[in-house]
C-alpha cells in the first residue's frame, strides 16, 4: 500500500488529493532551492533558512497544488478548498518550526558542514 486505508497504484492519481500528491516532488525541488540560496553562515540562520525554505516550498507549493487539484478535480470553489485545505496548515507550521529545530541542532554540531550560502 501508497497511501493511507492501503490505498496505491494510479488510481490515487485521480481523486481529489492528486494535487498534492504530484506537488511533492515540485516542493521537495522548491525547498531545496530556497535552501541553497538563503545564507546560511551560523547555525541561526541555518534555522531560519530552512524555516523558510519549508515553508515556501513544503507547505505554500503543495498546498497550492492541491488547492488546484481539488477544484479541478472534486468541483470545489476557490473558497471551499481553501477552507478544506487550511484544517493541514497548522500541523504543517509545526512541522516547519521542527524542520527548523532539527537544522539549527545538526548546523551546530557539524559546524563544517556547508548549508546553503556561505558567509553571508
Amino acid at each position: 500500500p501508497l497511501l493511507s486505508g492501503g490505498r496505491g497504484g494510479f488510481g490515487v492519481f485521480m481523486t481529489p488529493s492528486a494535487g498534492y500528491l504530484l506537488a511533492w516532488p515540485l516542493g521537495a525541488f522548491v525547498t531545496g532551492l530556497v535552501m541553497y540560496t538563503l545564507p546560511a553562515g551560523s547555525p541561526r540562520r541555518v534555522a531560519l533558512s530552512a524555516f523558510v525554505a519549508s515553508s515556501l516550498g513544503g507547505l505554500l507549493v503543495i498546498h497550492a497544488c492541491g488547492v488546484i487539484g481539488l477544484m479541478k478535480i472534486s468541483g470545489m470553489s476557490p473558497t471551499q478548498a481553501l477552507i478544506g485545505t487550511s484544517a493541514f496548515v497548522p500541523g504543517d507550521l509545526i512541522k516547519c518550526v521542527l524542520t527548523a529545530v532539527v537544522c539549527h541542532t545538526v548546523a551546530r554540531g557539524l559546524p563544517d558542514w556547508k548549508f546553503g550560502k556561505q558567509g553571508v
